[in-house]
């Protein structure tokens, strides 16, 4: 190989390993720990007037009654849910809006189908006005009211007022969080198995939790509010093998009706430090022992993901062609 073709080989490699490192990088979980929580203070104590939010979850629930380890009865539900919304000014009169909602469910007993959901609804608000549209709803409004529905499902009406006003909320009133951001730092560093990496300027931090992470913020929990040691006689201090013999009894008595196969919370910190991302994925379940059968069996698997971007930034939003034919609701009649 000539010269000039290795230097240009190395230099190719070289630069490669430059962009994918500009893309996605590494973060120590102590720094990313205080991103996480730093967002999390920021994006509750700040006025948010524009963004776009979108979430997706899926559900598989099973409930099942056992008789010496045998069912007996079972319920299931499975769905998906789709939501979409983006705000501009959301405190002001010059609200703009769009909800897009879709949700897909079926509900079992005893292996049998006794109900489907196939729903969507819209709601937009522009210029002064609120347009709702549930007609794909319907069914289920219905299945919900347990009556048929006279009403109409698609109208259009004037906004009364900016939502600050008809909520009778100071949007710059500073909101004050329950706890601050050390004290939920140190909650959060009590869970052990956690990734951080930096992808485009986003921290994501996924956080898995096991059934010992539990007991461990349930402890520091208690011992955070003084309940352990107002328990102890003569005002005893709790000693470290003291809180030890506790954490073992509770991390037992967990293990007996919990099981977690998965457990992931996923964070991410956008480069405007406001919250960007909430993940929860979960397979878990749950043994409910009564001193007589039937004993309760829960199981769950399921997900919510929400994506959160462009906060206080200019958000596009499309609005549908035919929101002037909606009909006027009449809430008189």
């Amino acid at each position: 190989m000539k010269k000039n073709s290795k230097l240009f080989l190395i230099s190719s490699v070289v630069f490669s390993l430059l962009m994918f490192t500009a893309c996605t990088g590494g973060v120590s979980v102590a720094e990313a720990n205080k991103k996480v929580t730093a967002a999390f203070e920021k994006t509750a104590t700040t006025r948010i007037d524009s963004f776009a939010f979108d979430l997706d979850a899926g559900l598989d629930l099973s409930l099942k009654s056992l008789e010496e380890g045998v069912e007996v009865d079972s319920m299931g539900v499975k769905g998906d849910i789709s939501l979409g919304l983006k705000v501009n000014d959301l405190w002001t009169a010059d609200l703009q809006a769009s909800l897009v909602v879709d949700a897909d469910l079926s509900a079992k007993e005893n292996g049998e189908v006794v109900s489907e959901l196939d729903a969507a609804a819209y709601a937009y608000v522009n210029e002064g006005f609120f347009y709702v549209d549930l007609s794909e709803a319907q069914s289920f409004i219905e299945e919900l009211i347990g009556k048929e529905i006279t009403m109409a499902l698609k109208g259009k009406g004037e906004m009364p007022g900016p939502l600050a006003e008809l909520l009778e909320y100071d949007p710059d009133e500073v909101f004050e969080l329950p706890f601050d951001q050390e004290q939920l730092l140190s909650y959060v560093s009590e869970i052990n198995g956690v990734t951080a990496s930096i992808k485009n300027g986003e921290i994501i931090v996924t956080y898995k939790v096991t059934v010992e992470d539990i007991a461990n913020i349930y402890i520091k929990t208690l011992l955070d509010s003084e309940m352990l040691d107002s328990e102890m006689p003569d005002s005893e201090m709790l000693d470290s093998e003291d809180v030890s013999s506790i954490k073992a009894e509770f991390l037992e008595m967990l293990n007996q009706v919990l099981r977690i196969t998965t457990a992931e919370i996923t964070i991410g910190v956008g480069r405007d430090g406001f919250i960007s991302k909430l993940y929860l994925d979960l397979d878990a379940g749950i043994t409910i022992p009564v001193d007589e059968d039937p004993a309760m069996k829960i199981d769950f698997k399921g997900h919510v993901h929400i994506d959160i971007k462009n906060i206080n930034k200019t958000i596009s939003i499309a609005f549908p062609a035919d929101l002037d034919s909606y009909p006027d609701f009449n809430f008189e009649g």
